[in-house]
Protein backbone atom coordinates (compact mmCIF):
# COMPACT_ATOMS: atom_id res chain seq x y z
CA UNK A 1 0.00 0.00 0.00
CA UNK A 2 1.29 3.47 -0.91
CA UNK A 3 1.79 6.31 1.54
CA UNK A 4 -0.56 8.53 -0.46
CA UNK A 5 -3.44 10.23 1.31
CA UNK A 6 -6.64 8.39 0.33
CA UNK A 7 -9.58 10.47 -0.88
CA UNK A 8 -13.08 10.03 -2.31
CA UNK A 9 -14.57 12.46 -4.81
CA UNK A 10 -18.27 13.38 -4.55
CA UNK A 11 -20.14 15.09 -7.42
CA UNK A 12 -16.94 14.43 -9.34
CA UNK A 13 -17.95 15.51 -12.84
CA UNK A 14 -15.19 14.75 -15.33
CA UNK A 15 -12.65 14.66 -12.51
CA UNK A 16 -10.62 17.86 -12.73
CA UNK A 17 -10.26 18.13 -8.96
CA UNK A 18 -9.25 14.47 -8.61
CA UNK A 19 -6.82 14.75 -11.50
CA UNK A 20 -4.99 17.70 -9.97
CA UNK A 21 -4.84 16.15 -6.50
CA UNK A 22 -3.50 12.93 -8.02
CA UNK A 23 -0.71 14.95 -9.63
CA UNK A 24 0.05 16.28 -6.14
CA UNK A 25 0.36 12.75 -4.74
CA UNK A 26 -3.12 11.95 -3.44
CA UNK A 27 -4.85 8.65 -4.28
CA UNK A 28 -8.55 8.68 -5.21
CA UNK A 29 -10.16 5.36 -4.32
CA UNK A 30 -13.77 6.08 -5.34
CA UNK A 31 -15.94 8.72 -6.96
CA UNK A 32 -19.66 9.46 -7.36
CA UNK A 33 -21.15 11.08 -10.48
CA UNK A 34 -24.77 10.63 -11.61
CA UNK A 35 -24.36 12.04 -15.16
CA UNK A 36 -23.59 9.04 -17.35
CA UNK A 37 -21.30 10.90 -19.76
CA UNK A 38 -19.29 12.63 -17.03
CA UNK A 39 -19.03 9.30 -15.19
CA UNK A 40 -17.78 7.65 -18.39
CA UNK A 41 -15.18 10.41 -18.77
CA UNK A 42 -14.06 9.90 -15.18
CA UNK A 43 -13.71 6.15 -15.66
CA UNK A 44 -11.72 6.60 -18.87
CA UNK A 45 -9.20 8.97 -17.32
CA UNK A 46 -9.07 7.46 -13.81
CA UNK A 47 -9.11 3.71 -14.57
CA UNK A 48 -8.00 2.65 -11.09
CA UNK A 49 -10.85 4.48 -9.32
CA UNK A 50 -14.16 2.82 -8.40
CA UNK A 51 -16.83 5.05 -9.96
CA UNK A 52 -20.45 4.99 -8.77
CA UNK A 53 -22.46 6.30 -11.72
CA UNK A 54 -25.64 6.93 -9.77
CA UNK A 55 -27.17 9.56 -7.51
CA UNK A 56 -25.22 10.12 -4.33
CA UNK A 57 -28.35 9.26 -2.31
CA UNK A 58 -27.83 5.63 -3.40
CA UNK A 59 -24.23 5.38 -2.13
CA UNK A 60 -22.97 4.72 1.40
CA UNK A 61 -19.74 5.68 3.04
CA UNK A 62 -18.82 2.03 3.48
CA UNK A 63 -19.12 1.47 -0.26
CA UNK A 64 -16.89 4.45 -0.92
CA UNK A 65 -14.10 2.97 1.19
CA UNK A 66 -13.63 0.47 -1.62
CA UNK A 67 -11.93 -2.05 0.64
CA UNK A 68 -9.75 0.40 2.60
CA UNK A 69 -10.02 0.60 6.38
CA UNK A 70 -10.22 4.40 6.43
CA UNK A 71 -10.33 7.41 4.11
CA UNK A 72 -8.14 10.45 4.77
CA UNK A 73 -10.15 13.05 2.88
CA UNK A 74 -13.36 13.83 1.03
CA UNK A 75 -13.42 16.25 -1.89
CA UNK A 76 -16.30 17.43 -4.03
CA UNK A 77 -18.24 20.08 -5.88
CA UNK A 78 -21.99 19.82 -5.17
CA UNK A 79 -24.18 21.19 -8.00
CA UNK A 80 -23.85 24.96 -8.24
CA UNK A 81 -26.68 26.00 -10.58
CA UNK A 82 -28.88 27.24 -7.74
CA UNK A 83 -26.10 29.54 -6.49
CA UNK A 84 -24.66 30.91 -9.73
CA UNK A 85 -24.81 34.67 -10.21
CA UNK A 86 -25.74 33.91 -13.84
CA UNK A 87 -28.70 31.71 -12.88
CA UNK A 88 -31.99 32.09 -11.04
CA UNK A 89 -30.41 31.57 -7.59
CA UNK A 90 -33.43 29.58 -6.42
CA UNK A 91 -33.18 27.92 -3.01
CA UNK A 92 -36.27 25.85 -3.92
CA UNK A 93 -34.08 24.10 -6.49
CA UNK A 94 -33.37 20.65 -4.95
CA UNK A 95 -29.76 20.93 -6.14
CA UNK A 96 -29.27 23.72 -3.59
CA UNK A 97 -29.57 21.17 -0.80
CA UNK A 98 -27.44 18.34 -2.15
CA UNK A 99 -24.64 19.53 0.13
CA UNK A 100 -26.56 17.59 2.83
CA UNK A 101 -25.50 14.39 1.07
CA UNK A 102 -21.91 15.66 1.24
CA UNK A 103 -22.47 16.14 5.00
CA UNK A 104 -23.88 12.60 5.28
CA UNK A 105 -20.83 11.05 3.62
CA UNK A 106 -18.52 13.09 5.88
CA UNK A 107 -20.45 11.76 8.88
CA UNK A 108 -20.17 8.16 7.71
CA UNK A 109 -16.48 8.29 6.73
CA UNK A 110 -15.20 10.76 9.36
CA UNK A 111 -12.11 11.69 7.31
CA UNK A 112 -9.30 13.86 8.63
CA UNK A 113 -10.02 16.64 6.11
CA UNK A 114 -12.30 17.75 3.30
CA UNK A 115 -12.26 20.13 0.33
CA UNK A 116 -15.53 21.70 -0.81
CA UNK A 117 -15.72 23.79 -4.01
CA UNK A 118 -18.51 25.93 -5.41
CA UNK A 119 -19.34 29.11 -7.33
CA UNK A 120 -18.76 32.45 -5.62
CA UNK A 121 -22.52 33.10 -5.58
CA UNK A 122 -22.74 30.61 -2.70
CA UNK A 123 -21.32 33.32 -0.43
CA UNK A 124 -24.09 35.83 -1.11
CA UNK A 125 -27.30 33.90 -1.76
CA UNK A 126 -29.94 34.61 0.90
CA UNK A 127 -27.60 37.30 2.27
CA UNK A 128 -25.05 34.66 3.21
CA UNK A 129 -27.48 32.71 5.41
CA UNK A 130 -27.30 29.58 3.28
CA UNK A 131 -23.51 29.53 3.45
CA UNK A 132 -23.65 30.01 7.23
CA UNK A 133 -25.88 26.93 7.47
CA UNK A 134 -23.31 24.90 5.54
CA UNK A 135 -20.41 26.06 7.73
CA UNK A 136 -22.35 25.37 10.93
CA UNK A 137 -23.17 21.83 9.82
CA UNK A 138 -19.52 21.21 8.98
CA UNK A 139 -18.32 22.67 12.28
CA UNK A 140 -20.81 20.47 14.15
CA UNK A 141 -19.02 17.42 12.73
CA UNK A 142 -15.83 18.47 14.53
CA UNK A 143 -14.06 20.22 11.66
CA UNK A 144 -12.31 23.54 11.89
CA UNK A 145 -13.30 25.27 8.67
CA UNK A 146 -11.73 27.98 6.56
CA UNK A 147 -12.76 29.36 3.20
CA UNK A 148 -11.36 31.56 0.45
CA UNK A 149 -12.28 32.86 -2.98
CA UNK A 150 -9.50 31.66 -5.31
CA UNK A 151 -8.91 32.96 -8.83
CA UNK A 152 -7.49 30.20 -11.02
CA UNK A 153 -5.47 32.70 -13.05
CA UNK A 154 -3.29 33.36 -10.00
CA UNK A 155 -2.19 29.71 -9.93
CA UNK A 156 -1.03 29.22 -13.51
CA UNK A 157 -4.38 28.73 -15.25
CA UNK A 158 -4.86 30.91 -18.39
CA UNK A 159 -8.37 31.86 -17.27
CA UNK A 160 -9.96 34.23 -14.75
CA UNK A 161 -12.14 31.85 -12.76
CA UNK A 162 -13.16 32.69 -9.18
CA UNK A 163 -14.50 29.86 -7.04
CA UNK A 164 -15.15 29.37 -3.33
CA UNK A 165 -13.10 26.68 -1.61
CA UNK A 166 -13.90 25.48 1.89
CA UNK A 167 -11.29 23.45 3.76
CA UNK A 168 -12.02 21.52 6.90
CA UNK A 169 -9.71 19.59 9.21
CA UNK A 170 -10.14 17.80 12.54
CA UNK A 171 -6.59 18.66 13.60
CA UNK A 172 -6.78 22.44 13.25
CA UNK A 173 -7.34 25.20 10.74
CA UNK A 174 -5.94 24.75 7.23
CA UNK A 175 -4.52 27.71 5.36
CA UNK A 176 -4.80 28.35 1.62
CA UNK A 177 -2.02 28.34 -0.96
CA UNK A 178 -0.43 31.64 -1.91
CA UNK A 179 -0.72 32.66 -5.58
CA UNK A 180 2.06 31.43 -7.82
CA UNK A 181 1.12 33.96 -10.54
CA UNK A 182 0.05 36.92 -8.46
CA UNK A 183 1.07 39.78 -10.74
CA UNK A 184 -0.40 40.93 -14.05
CA UNK A 185 2.85 40.23 -15.89
CA UNK A 186 2.99 36.66 -14.61
CA UNK A 187 -0.56 35.69 -15.68
CA UNK A 188 -0.78 33.10 -18.44
CA UNK A 189 -2.77 34.07 -21.52
CA UNK A 190 -5.00 32.57 -24.18
CA UNK A 191 -2.01 32.73 -26.50
CA UNK A 192 0.09 30.78 -23.99
CA UNK A 193 -2.54 28.05 -24.01
CA UNK A 194 -3.57 27.84 -27.66
CA UNK A 195 -0.89 29.22 -29.99
CA UNK A 196 0.66 25.82 -30.81
CA UNK A 197 -2.59 24.12 -31.78
CA UNK A 198 -3.11 22.86 -35.35
CA UNK A 199 -6.13 24.04 -37.33
CA UNK A 200 -9.47 22.61 -36.26
CA UNK A 201 -11.01 20.01 -38.58
CA UNK A 202 -14.53 18.94 -39.56
CA UNK A 203 -14.41 15.52 -37.91
CA UNK A 204 -13.16 13.69 -34.84
CA UNK A 205 -9.75 12.86 -36.31
CA UNK A 206 -6.74 13.01 -34.00
CA UNK A 207 -4.63 15.84 -35.41
CA UNK A 208 -0.83 15.53 -35.09
CA UNK A 209 1.16 18.44 -33.73
CA UNK A 210 2.78 20.39 -36.56
CA UNK A 211 4.87 22.78 -34.45
CA UNK A 212 6.96 22.59 -31.31
CA UNK A 213 5.52 23.83 -28.01
CA UNK A 214 6.11 27.55 -27.44
CA UNK A 215 6.27 27.42 -23.64
CA UNK A 216 6.26 25.12 -20.64
CA UNK A 217 2.46 25.11 -20.37
CA UNK A 218 2.10 23.80 -23.92
CA UNK A 219 4.80 21.20 -23.26
CA UNK A 220 2.79 20.09 -20.23
CA UNK A 221 -0.40 19.78 -22.29
CA UNK A 222 1.43 17.54 -24.75
CA UNK A 223 3.44 15.41 -22.32
CA UNK A 224 1.39 12.20 -22.72
CA UNK A 225 -0.19 12.80 -26.12
CA UNK A 226 0.73 12.36 -29.78
CA UNK A 227 -1.84 14.81 -31.07
CA UNK A 228 -5.00 16.85 -30.57
CA UNK A 229 -8.44 15.25 -30.28
CA UNK A 230 -11.93 16.79 -30.00
CA UNK A 231 -10.73 19.83 -31.92
CA UNK A 232 -13.71 19.99 -34.27
CA UNK A 233 -14.47 23.10 -36.32
CA UNK A 234 -17.78 24.64 -35.16
CA UNK A 235 -20.54 24.84 -37.76
CA UNK A 236 -21.49 28.51 -38.22
CA UNK A 237 -23.68 29.97 -40.97
CA UNK A 238 -22.41 32.75 -43.21
CA UNK A 239 -24.56 35.34 -41.41
CA UNK A 240 -22.96 34.49 -38.07
CA UNK A 241 -19.46 34.41 -39.52
CA UNK A 242 -19.95 37.84 -41.09
CA UNK A 243 -21.06 39.19 -37.70
CA UNK A 244 -18.05 37.64 -35.95
CA UNK A 245 -15.69 39.24 -38.46
CA UNK A 246 -16.86 42.68 -37.30
CA UNK A 247 -15.92 42.01 -33.68
CA UNK A 248 -12.37 42.85 -32.61
CA UNK A 249 -10.44 41.28 -29.76
CA UNK A 250 -11.87 42.28 -26.39
CA UNK A 251 -15.08 43.56 -27.97
CA UNK A 252 -18.61 42.17 -28.18
CA UNK A 253 -21.81 42.75 -30.09
CA UNK A 254 -22.33 46.08 -28.32
CA UNK A 255 -19.41 47.42 -30.43
CA UNK A 256 -21.07 46.44 -33.74
CA UNK A 257 -23.46 48.87 -35.45
CA UNK A 258 -26.51 47.67 -37.38
CA UNK A 259 -26.03 44.03 -36.44
CA UNK A 260 -29.76 43.10 -36.54
CA UNK A 261 -29.52 40.67 -33.61
CA UNK A 262 -32.79 41.11 -31.72
CA UNK A 263 -32.00 39.63 -28.31
CA UNK A 264 -28.62 39.58 -26.57
CA UNK A 265 -26.63 40.53 -23.48
CA UNK A 266 -24.00 43.25 -23.63
CA UNK A 267 -21.19 40.69 -23.52
CA UNK A 268 -22.81 38.35 -26.07
CA UNK A 269 -20.65 37.50 -29.07
CA UNK A 270 -17.53 38.49 -27.13
CA UNK A 271 -14.13 37.84 -28.69
CA UNK A 272 -11.30 36.74 -26.42
CA UNK A 273 -8.08 38.71 -26.07
CA UNK A 274 -5.01 36.83 -27.29
CA UNK A 275 -2.67 38.43 -24.73
CA UNK A 276 -4.86 38.09 -21.62
CA UNK A 277 -6.31 35.20 -19.62
CA UNK A 278 -9.75 34.17 -20.84
CA UNK A 279 -12.86 34.95 -18.82
CA UNK A 280 -14.54 32.02 -17.08
CA UNK A 281 -15.06 29.05 -19.39
CA UNK A 282 -18.67 27.80 -19.33
CA UNK A 283 -20.69 25.05 -20.98
CA UNK A 284 -21.41 27.52 -23.82
CA UNK A 285 -17.76 27.73 -24.85
CA UNK A 286 -18.60 26.83 -28.45
CA UNK A 287 -21.57 29.19 -28.87
CA UNK A 288 -20.62 32.68 -30.14
CA UNK A 289 -23.97 34.07 -28.98
CA UNK A 290 -22.88 33.33 -25.41
CA UNK A 291 -20.43 35.49 -23.49
CA UNK A 292 -16.75 35.74 -24.45
CA UNK A 293 -16.12 32.55 -26.38
CA UNK A 294 -15.11 33.71 -29.88
CA UNK A 295 -11.57 32.71 -30.82
CA UNK A 296 -9.19 35.71 -30.62
CA UNK A 297 -7.91 35.31 -34.19
CA UNK A 298 -10.17 32.90 -36.04
CA UNK A 299 -13.80 33.74 -36.87
CA UNK A 300 -15.52 31.02 -34.83
CA UNK A 301 -16.40 29.82 -31.39
CA UNK A 302 -13.97 27.74 -29.35
CA UNK A 303 -13.57 24.03 -29.90
CA UNK A 304 -13.97 21.59 -27.03
CA UNK A 305 -10.21 21.01 -26.90
CA UNK A 306 -9.49 24.73 -26.75
CA UNK A 307 -11.90 25.00 -23.83
CA UNK A 308 -10.21 22.03 -22.17
CA UNK A 309 -6.80 23.67 -22.56
CA UNK A 310 -8.03 26.92 -21.03
CA UNK A 311 -9.21 24.75 -18.13
CA UNK A 312 -5.69 23.12 -18.11
CA UNK A 313 -6.72 19.59 -18.99
CA UNK A 314 -3.84 17.85 -20.78
CA UNK A 315 -4.36 16.80 -24.40
CA UNK A 316 -4.36 13.14 -23.33
CA UNK A 317 -7.51 13.69 -21.26
CA UNK A 318 -10.46 12.29 -23.24
CA UNK A 319 -14.06 13.41 -22.77
CA UNK A 320 -17.05 11.14 -23.44
CA UNK A 321 -20.43 12.08 -24.87
CA UNK A 322 -21.73 14.45 -27.54
CA UNK A 323 -20.42 17.98 -27.98
CA UNK A 324 -22.97 19.51 -25.60
CA UNK A 325 -22.14 17.02 -22.86
CA UNK A 326 -18.39 17.40 -23.36
CA UNK A 327 -18.59 21.19 -23.15
CA UNK A 328 -20.74 20.93 -20.02
CA UNK A 329 -18.13 18.71 -18.37
CA UNK A 330 -15.36 21.12 -19.32
CA UNK A 331 -17.25 24.20 -18.15
CA UNK A 332 -18.14 22.65 -14.78
CA UNK A 333 -14.67 21.33 -13.95
CA UNK A 334 -12.11 22.50 -11.43
CA UNK A 335 -8.96 23.35 -13.45
CA UNK A 336 -6.46 20.54 -12.76
CA UNK A 337 -3.50 22.93 -12.38
CA UNK A 338 -5.39 24.86 -9.68
CA UNK A 339 -6.31 21.55 -8.02
CA UNK A 340 -2.66 20.48 -8.11
CA UNK A 341 -1.62 23.73 -6.37
CA UNK A 342 -4.24 23.10 -3.69
CA UNK A 343 -3.11 19.49 -3.33
CA UNK A 344 0.55 20.38 -2.93
CA UNK A 345 -0.33 22.94 -0.27
CA UNK A 346 -2.59 20.52 1.64
CA UNK A 347 -0.02 17.72 1.48
CA UNK A 348 2.56 19.98 3.09
CA UNK A 349 0.18 21.12 5.82
CA UNK A 350 -1.76 18.03 6.84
Amino acid sequence: MSNSLLIVDLFSGAGGLSYGLTLAGFKTVSAVEHDKYAAATYKKNHPSVKVFDTSIVNVTGNQLKNGYDAINGVIGSPPCQAFSTLGNRDLKDPRAWLFKEYIRILTELSPQFFVFENVKGLLSIDNGHHFDIILNLLNDLGYTTSYALLNASEFGVPQHRKRVFVFGCKLGKLSFPSPTHGTIKSLLTVEDALSDMPNAVNNSTIIPYNTSPNNSLQAWYRSDSNGISQHILPEHGNKLINLIKKIKQGQSIKNVKNHHVKSYFLNSYGRLLWNKPSPTITRNLGSPSSANCIHPIEHRGLTSREGARLQTFPDSFEFCGNKGSVNLQIGNAVPPILAMAIGNHLKNNL
